[in-house]
């Protein structure tokens, strides 16, 4: 990118130590829109640092803080997304750049805005896919850990939770769903699955944010997500992943599924290779 980030602009070491988020946090409010993208840089100081750091405007520390802050009045992470993506962080500090350099920034925001978000069904322009058999339980979960899609194959024979409309669970925390008494009815060991998807979910969130995953999340729940996020190990980004789960029916018989990953810019889709346990629901 052209243009070089001013001295007052401040790097995401800097950040972490000022703020004392960690890492994992910082990137999670960069994919979540709370905070821009950083521009790459060499580091002011090279003696043997990273050969690249993320530099960002003085006014991100002000919005960490404001982040902080409607965390512990209470607001949940989405409705402070609600409240905050999209809204500059400050709108003079583009001026940084050089001319060329804002064009470039104002071209990659205008690109991404036009991008079709994943939708099964959906009329925007573009790429569109539609799974159309009800026997493969299917569902989409964004960079916020929400189901923003999930077919009815899902609704009723993977998490036990029919739904009264087509929208089968759509807004709701992945972690909400596993933690339904309906699941639990349904799949004994349903602590499997919910470690299984915080190892996509470390990528996302840090430990402190498990407080704030979801509405209504009590202290049980969020300690045992706590417990589960540091026993669990991050799986590595990889774009299509296939995971055998053997899983206890209530009915006492052991069943293995493949669940299959596959990751795109604005989440992860889910596909679950039924067994007969599932097929005959």
């Amino acid at each position: 990118m052209a243009g070089h980030p001013s001295q007052e602009w401040v790097s995401s070491k800097e950040i972490i130590a000022t703020t004392g988020i960690s890492r994992a946090t910082l990137n999670n409010y960069i994919r979540l829109g709370l905070l821009p993208k950083p521009v790459l840089a060499n580091p002011r100081a090279t003696a043997g640092g990273p050969k690249r750091l993320g530099y960002f405007p003085p006014s991100v520390l002000d919005r960490i803080e404001e982040i902080r802050q409607l965390k512990r009045s209470g607001k949940t992470i989405e409705a402070i997304i609600a409240m905050l993506r999209g809204v500059p962080t400050e709108r003079s500090a583009l001026a940084s750049f050089d001319e060329k350099g804002i064009s470039a920034h104002a071209r990659e925001r205008s690109d991404e805005c036009s991008r079709p978000s994943p939708n099964a069904g959906g009329t925007d322009d573009g790429l569109r896919l539609t799974f159309d058999t009800e026997r493969v339980p299917s569902y989409f979960i964004d960079g916020s850990l929400r189901v923003t899609w999930m077919n009815r194959a899902a609704e009723k024979r993977f998490f036990g939770q029919e739904m009264s409309d087509g929208a089968a669970g759509r807004g709701q925390s992945i972690f909400k769903l596993l933690f339904h008494w309906k699941m639990h009815e349904s799949v004994l060991n349903w602590k499997d699955l919910v470690r299984f998807h915080m190892s996509y979910a470390k990528r996302f969130i840090a430990r402190e944010e498990i407080d704030f995953l979801y509405t209504g999340i009590t202290r049980s729940e969020a300690d045992l997500l706590r417990e589960i996020w540091e026993g669990t190990a991050e799986l590595p980004e990889t774009v299509f992943r296939v995971v055998r789960i053997p899983l206890l029916g209530s009915n006492g018989l052991s069943e293995s599924v493949l669940i299959h990953s596959l990751a795109f810019r604005e989440g992860i889709l889910f596909a679950v290779e039924a067994d007969a346990l599932w097929l005959d629901g």
